[in-house]
């Protein structure tokens, strides 16, 4: 099936194998992408226009032959078959492992989030993997040996042996979750075995420390070199500030034309680039002074 839904930039659309068994169904990338033009919907074929039909229809007709004897084999086995192990006996015929282990798995999405320029977050999850290596001594780690007790150790690991804040140890556990339950659309895990089904994840309160009024006034008076490092960071830090709360990426993305004045009022309009929401902020006298410094260096 074309997936139209999932329509890249340059119009193409992926084709996947849909696999039902039992009232439940999972999807087979082919890694394959086609304009919709090229596609047969009833058919469910490369149309003769796309100049690569012949090789694309060729390798559906074998994963559908692979698909149907991997069901041979559960049956004359005498086994139930499901979406999950037609899905895993198509990836070990693509050179993949039986059973895919969670901290290699959780290395893959980290570097998807990265392809995706999500690149803090990419980190967070490294950070977060490396620590679960040494809470547990493994390098691998079956997707079956996550278990309640498994987060609990490690719960207790980060408290008790690294320092962690509550909140940093929730936040660990909550990247753990989502890998999980990512393996678990993919196939990879079983939702049955899921342990946060008997884990609860706690949640403390943050402790934030914020800069006095005192504090703020004494650092925009702190005379610094102009155009030195730290003169632009504290410019950075203010803007921020002023222009409620808006993230360093999204200043640094920042061009000219974010930045309008309508009848004596100037505002800053951008998409916020982890959300991608739109912001329209009107800017106090403090951040228009940091916004005409700026341009007018970049006359």
């Amino acid at each position: 099936m074309l997936w139209k839904h999932k329509t890249n930039s340059d119009g193409h659309s992926p084709i996947y194998l849909r696999i039902y068994a039992g009232g439940k169904t999972k999807y087979k990338s082919l890694s394959v992408y086609i304009h919709e033009r090229h596609w047969n919907e009833g058919q469910r074929r490369v149309r003769k226009s796309h100049r690569q039909h012949a090789q694309i229809n060729t390798r559906i007709t074998e994963r559908l032959a692979e698909a149907e004897g991997a069901v041979l084999d559960r049956q004359r086995e005498g086994k139930p078959v499901r979406p999950r192990h037609v899905k895993r006996a198509l990836s070990e015929a693509d050179g993949g492992a039986t059973q895919e282990n969670f901290l290699a798995y959780g290395e893959k999405v980290a570097r998807r989030l990265q392809r995706n320029e999500q690149i803090s977050t990419a980190r967070l999850y490294r950070a977060v993997l490396r620590k679960l290596r040494d809470a547990t001594g493994k390098q691998a780690l079956p997707f079956e040996e996550v278990t309640p007790q498994l987060l609990r150790d490690y719960e207790a690991y980060c408290i008790e042996e690294r320092g962690n804040a509550r909140t940093t140890t929730a936040q660990n556990l909550s990247i753990i979750r989502a890998i999980l339950y990512r393996a678990i659309r993919d196939g990879h895990a079983r939702q049955e075995d899921n342990p946060f089904f008997h884990f609860e994840i706690r949640k403390g309160t943050p402790e934030r420390d914020t800069l006095t009024l005192s504090q703020l006034r004494a650092l925009e008076q702190e005379n610094l070199e102009e155009g030195s490092r730290l003169s632009r960071a504290r410019c950075y830090f203010l803007f921020s500030l002023y222009a409620a709360g808006a993230r360093f990426r999204d200043i640094a993305l920042m061009k000219r034309r974010n930045v309008t004045k309508e009848a004596g009022s100037w505002r800053v309009a951008y998409h916020m680039s982890k959300t991608g929401a739109p912001r329209n902020v009107q800017l106090v006298p403090p951040a228009q002074k940091i916004v005409r410094r700026f341009m007018e260096e970049r006359r």
